[in-house]
């Protein structure tokens, strides 16, 4: 996510499906108190997650 790749390319790297990426992608959103999965990779990215 902080590669700011789609849920369908962390599939493809995983060799998951995108269904499978999509609920923990979602769930790590959430759990940074993030409005949405680009200010969530932001916060990746940035190195600000604990």
């Amino acid at each position: 996510m902080g590669a700011g790749l789609s849920n369908g390319e962390v599939g493809q790297q995983l060799f998951l499906a995108e269904t499978t990426v999509k609920t923990p992608v979602a769930h790590a959103v959430t759990k940074l108190v993030e409005r949405d999965r680009p200010q969530a990779a932001l916060v990746v990215h940035r190195g600000n997650c604990s």
